[in-house]
This record gives structure tokens, sequence and C-alpha cells, in this order.
């Protein structure tokens, strides 16, 4: 979508402004919630899957560990590897929309 004239723009900042501050509510809400399912489930001493129907719907409660491996410095990485480096690292760059308000 293209704008032609700048006071469009300025409104959909604007509108852009609000949404974020309402997302961050809703994140700060929803991790509430998840907090006290996680209580729920404490205080029930429950360590599997949990099942809660309500109407039409079913609620799966579960927790699972999940691992993930990162590397902590490339620049050493590459100086162990050497040449084969490029075989281990994937690399891709990106193009970033960043709109920030000051």
């Amino acid at each position: 979508m293209s704008y032609a004239f700048e006071s469009d723009l300025i409104v959909k900042l604007r509108r852009y402004d609000e949404l974020n501050k309402t997302l961050a509510t809703l994140t700060k809400e929803k991790d509430l919630i998840r907090k006290q399912i996680s209580q729920w489930r404490e205080l029930n001493k429950i360590k599997h899957e949990v099942l809660i129907m309500d109407e039409n719907v079913t609620w799966n409660i579960d927790t699972y560990t999940r691992n993930s491996s990162s590397v902590i410095d490339f620049n050493t990485l590459i100086n162990k590897l050497g040449d084969e480096a490029s075989v281990f690292i994937k690399k891709s760059e990106t193009e970033i929309l960043k709109i920030s308000k000051k």
C-alpha cells in the first residue's frame, strides 16, 4: 500500500502505536494467565498431560523440555574450523523495516 501524502502516513503511524500498546497489554495479560495455569498445575501436583473439557473445546495442558543450541562466539568457531566453517554456518541477510517512536 502506498501513501500519497505524509498526513495519511501519520494517521497509520498513530494507529500502529495504538496497536502496539494494545498488544503489549494483551501480552502481559496472557503471560499472567500462563503463570496462573502453571501455578494451578503445581498446586495440584500435576506432572503429566491434562485434558480439560469446556463445552465443545478440549484444552490440552502439558509441559515439555526443549533443547536448543547456539554459538557463543562465531569468530572463535571460524578460527578453529578454518576453511570448513562455511559448511557449518548458515548466513542469511534480511531487510528489516524498523518503526520506532522517540
